[in-house]
């Protein structure tokens, strides 16, 4: 940089910077600092200042002018918009410089600002190079390490590296446990929303809720933390966006707008890029529900101009893409194809100028350009190019996601919004194929469903396709039906021996809203004229959940399994009307499975595993002794009036010899855990459900007291499910135990089925939801009937379903339909029946050799 071109910088400077005299140093930072302020400097004049100064950076004041001119640059981003690529590299030598000298306070500083500012426009590779930098120097020891730590979970977020990123969070937090609430902060929201985007947003909750009410601490404290709160807020927003919450989105926002004045976008402040951020959050929130509301339509796209008049405003390339393709998105869902083809022009434009796009934000442009393509009519040509694009995507996606981490409560298979988008559109462009088609998009929900998920690796891993498929999971009469749930539509597919039917109920977002009003009724106590409104509102769900196509095949089967039954937000499918007037439940026999992947993994267990070495027998655990610690915990559990009789009633179609049980005291889990089980077919709980929201599985079950384990007090987890050597069969007349936190793509995995199943259960029969006791002694009662003759546990279920509604006292489904059977329940577990395999002894046998061995006594005693 010519010394020439620059006479005020170099006037104000140079003396300054090799004076001996200290006070001629200050004067010269002085008139530095003034000419700066008065904005007399242009940033070419700001930028020679740090190279002048680099050197001297050991001192104080050099250091201060270095840092603080990079971080006035950087906070105005109109005046790098023509930087010249020399500039940049200044600016990353001066951060090392300031390095190399141990100012590490500037040295933070600069790298916070330096790392913002490039991320936002699409420098990655300029943010990462400036953050390792800072990294290699602080490691995880210093004071600025969690916040350097949060600048790298930032970038490896963008790039979908889910594993980095919570390997870093994961290795800080532990060295912050004596560190004020402030220091944690930070990191405890960056791994709220790694989570959110790799789809565990219940897992998020907790790190939210702390997140804000450590921030209302501060703001009650008189701290400044309105970027936190924007931040916190956001995040906020996401999980109520990936629950398909959109009312509470937006009255979420509207309250806090309200509470945070401050929050505007004219306002001067350096974190504002962060409101963009956040209303762009409210925008697609509003725009998902532009379908049922035309209100919302508008309100979405005022929202967008706004968090675009920001983004232009601090020139952010990375929330101006995010903006332009949710405009694309907007758009096409009103029809208008010009307006939204402009948008995907726009997004393109700023994609091509990044730095380094991420698969993300490729996933966006790529979909929306194929469905705006696709409503156009688009010849068949453009329709495989655009199908071409989006499987290269998933394929990348699909890599990433193999090296994300398998936390115990389960893993999402696609980011909740992102990445549905493009899957979405993949499969409507495959299905649409003349040439097997809906076969063909079903292999793609495989390949999707096969990368990720808790429990089928821990299985063991196999071949997954649609011929295993028909060799595993679908027998004569039967079939499977699998949902998936795409970004403004559901995709259902019936899967049986003759054929792949598919199809896409478009207007998901209203019937999403439908479900949550049906399960609120279903599980409300039973009254009068409820089950005619029950049919009513339920015929209007299976016109979604079971389409025309899906129905068809559907309808001739006898028994099917369903998969994705996260998408059904805890509606029960047994509970809904079926074909022949009564309820699905108990006019078909239904068993649910966490993934196909999960299936086929099960089957081939059973399969390694050989013939059955059991015998018939029950164990039955029952009567459990509370301890008071326990009722303390938890003081709605009542006593169960259950005695030894009561219990044993529940199993009484099996030969008294064949039962176990460990009833009052020994209902334990040491007496479970002690070779108890080895002879059991069938493991049988009657107990209370407990649940814990701060564990990854949440549900759990109060037994007796059990020294040596350890908490000693009769609590058992997931954790001690999957210690057990658990039997073909495990049975939970536990309330809510098949409840806990969903995960798309493998819904079953955190609760007590998805433990059951890797101890060794093929399958697991278990109430989502509380229950009433004397009902499901009923229907359990008629179920081990059914299971002892020979039946599956899921065409026992359904027989015993069909029991108690013509009993009459118990017809309403919320008695009946919420217990229901994940993994292989349409196998029998004693194909021949229980008595036989535990039929009494030929006693005469018996007696006549007893008359042989006395008379040949007789013979010897008389020698």
């Amino acid at each position: 940089m010519a010394r020439a071109a620059l006479p005020l910088i170099v006037a104000l400077l140079s003396a300054g910077a090799f004076a001996q005299d200290a006070d001629e140093r200050a004067a010269a930072a002085e008139a530095h600092y003034e000419a700066r302020e008065a904005e007399r400097l242009s940033p070419a004049e700001l930028v020679a200042g740090i190279a002048l100064y680099r050197d001297h950076v050991a001192e104080d004041w050099p250091a201060y002018i270095v840092e603080s001119n990079a971080e006035w640059l950087v906070e105005r981003p109109e005046l790098l918009a023509d930087a010249p690529p020399e500039w940049f590299d200044e600016l990353a030598e001066a951060h090392r410089a300031l390095l190399r000298a141990g100012r590490d306070e500037r040295a933070y500083f600069m790298l916070r600002d330096l790392a913002g500012y490039f991320r936002l426009r699409g420098m990655t590779k300029r943010a990462e190079e400036v953050v390792y930098d800072g990294y290699a120097h602080f490691g995880l020891d210093s004071e600025r390490s969690p916040y350097v730590v949060e600048q790298l979970v930032m970038l490896h977020s963008a790039r979908h590296e889910w594993q980095v990123a919570l390997d870093l969070i994961h290795a800080m937090l532990p060295r912050l446990e004596d560190v004020d609430a402030e220091v944690r902060y930070n990191l405890i929201a960056m791994r709220a929303e790694v989570r959110i985007l790799t789809g565990l947003p219940d897992l998020a909750v907790d790190d939210v809720d702390f997140a804000l009410a450590n921030l209302a601490r501060l703001r009650d404290a008189g701290e400044k933390c309105l970027g936190g709160l924007i931040t916190a807020m956001n995040q906020r927003v996401n999980l109520r966006f990936a629950a398909q919450q959109h009312e509470l989105v937006i009255e979420e926002i509207d309250r806090f707008l309200e509470r945070n004045d401050r929050l505007s976008p004219a306002e001067e402040d350096p974190r504002s890029y962060r409101l963009a951020t956040f209303l762009r959050s409210k925008a697609i929130a509003a725009i998902q529900l532009s379908e049922a509301d035309a209100e919302y339509a508008e309100r979405a796209r005022s929202y967008l101009d706004e968090a675009r008049s920001v983004a232009e405003e601090h020139g952010y390339a990375t929330e101006l893409f995010s903006i332009a393709a949710w405009r694309a998105y907007a758009e096409l869902r009103h029809g208008r194809l010009g307006a939204s083809r402009e948008a995907v022009a726009s997004a393109r434009r700023i994609l091509d100028g990044l730095e380094e796009a991420s698969v993300a934000q490729r996933a966006v442009v790529a979909a929306v350009a194929s469905a705006v393509d696709r409503a156009a009519g688009a010849d068949a040509d453009d329709l495989r190019a655009h199908e071409r694009a989006l499987e290269a995507i998933l394929d990348e996606e699909i890599e990433i996601w193999r090296s994300t981490p398998r936390e115990e409560g389960g893993v999402g298979f696609l980011q909740y919004g992102d990445m549905r988008m493009p899957a979405s559109e993949l499969f409507t462009l495959v299905a649409e194929r003349d040439d097997g088609g809906p076969a063909a998009a079903f292999d793609v929900l495989l390949r999707l469903q096969t990368a990720a998920g808790s429990l089928h690796p821990r299985l063991g891993e196999v071949p997954v396709d649609l011929a295993a498929v028909r060799a595993g999971l679908v027998g004569p009469g039967t079939g499977l039906l699998v949902y998936f749930e795409g970004q403004d539509r559901l995709h259902v597919f019936a899967v049986d021996g003759e054929e792949v039917a598919y199809a896409a109920s478009t207007g998901w977002f209203a019937a999403s809203r439908r479900i949550k009003s049906y399960v609120r009724r279903l599980r409300a106590l039973p009254g009068s004229e409820r089950i005619d409104a029950l049919r009513s509102s339920g015929r209007e769900l299976v016109d979604t959940l079971l389409p025309p196509a899906v129905a068809r095949r559907v309808d001739g089967w006898k028994a099917f399994s369903v998969v994705g039954g996260e998408v059904l937000r805890g509606l029960p499918f047994e509970a809904l009307p079926g074909p022949s007037g009564g309820w699905i439940g108990a006019e078909k026999a239904i068993a649910h499975l966490p993934s196909v992947p999960a299936g086929l993994a099960l089957r081939a267990r059973g399969a390694r595993r050989g013939e059955a070495t059991r015998s018939s027998g029950v164990c039955l655990v029952a009567g459990a002794v509370l301890h008071p610690e326990v009722r303390a915990r938890f003081p709605d559990l009542a006593e169960l009036p259950v005695d030894r009789a009561r219990a044993l009633a529940l199993v009484d179609a099996f030969p008294r010899g064949r039962v176990d049980l460990l009833f009052g005291p020994e209902a334990n889990a040491v007496a479970l855990a002690g070779g108890r089980l080895g002879p059991a077919r069938v493991l049988f709980f009657l107990a209370h459900g407990v649940t814990d929201r701060a564990r990854l599985r949440t549900p759990g079950m109060a037994l007796s007291p059990a020294p040596g384990t350890p908490e000693e007090i009769g609590l058992f987890w997931c954790s001690d499910a999957e210690a057990l050597d658990a039997p073909p069969l495990t049975v939970l007349a536990v309330c809510g135990s098949g409840g806990g936190k969903t995960r798309a793509g493998d819904a079953e995995a955190a609760n007590l089925a998805g433990a059951f199943l890797l101890a060794g259960s093929d399958a697991v029969v278990l109430p989502d939801a509380d229950v009433l006791l004397r009902p499901t002694e009923e229907l359990l009662g008629v179920f081990q009937e059914e299971l002892a003759r020979g039946l599956s546990p899921a065409e026992a279920l359904r027989a015993a379903r069909a029991a108690l509604i013509e009993g009459g006292d118990y017809a309403d489904p919320y008695y009946h339909a919420q217990i229901r059977a994940v993994g292989l329940a349409h196998d029998p577990l004693f194909p021949n029946g229980a008595q036989p395999a535990a039929k009494a002894f030929p006693w005469w046998i018996a007696g006549v050799a007893a008359g042989v061995a006395a008379l040949f006594a007789l013979i010897l005693r008389r020698r």
